[in-house]
């Protein structure tokens, strides 16, 4: 298994940050992340173990011939702001990769109530290493926390 994170600090509330990218992803992510055209709940509580959500993605990436990825949540805790959710389905799987997961962390910093520290790890197994699945992953992830770290004024707009 491989595994990989991206760290950023976020000059905004914990609180704030999760309820934005977590709880409201499905209107945030298309909206600061410009690889994604939509997330959507498909099955079980949205926020919860279990639950199951689809993220579509713009043609731009499709380039990495992924159109969508449907994910399932292991566990989410709104309370120590930690989720992980596993893909389950996407042209990306079995092809290229099996276990991807992503986990998404916001913690605050100590003495600092305005500003939060946040992680995201993700794990997979690569089945071809020549396919260079760790290097798209891993500038899909840096961009995100890029775009991320660059969207304090829309975070406090939509949360």
């Amino acid at each position: 298994m491989k595994t990989f994170q991206e760290m950023v600090t976020v000059r905004s509330a914990p609180e704030l940050v999760w309820r934005t990218v977590i709880k409201n992803l499905q209107v945030t992510l298309p909206t600061f992340y410009h690889d994604i055209v939509s997330v959507e709940f498909m099955d079980g509580a949205p926020l919860s173990p279990d639950g199951v959500f689809r993220v579509c993605y713009h043609q731009e990436f499709r380039r990495c011939n992924v159109s969508y990825l449907k994910f399932k949540w292991k566990s989410i805790d709104h309370t120590s702001r930690t989720s992980k959710a596993t893909a389950i389905e996407g042209e990306l799987l079995d092809e290229s990769i099996q276990g991807l997961s992503f986990s998404y962390t916001v913690t605050p910093i100590d003495g600092d109530a305005a500003s939060c520290t946040v992680v995201l790890e993700v794990e997979y197994q690569e089945i071809w290493e020549q396919q260079g699945i760790h290097k798209i992953l891993k500038d899909q992830v840096a961009k995100f926390m890029k775009s991320l770290e660059g969207c304090v004024e829309k975070i406090k707009k939509y949360a």
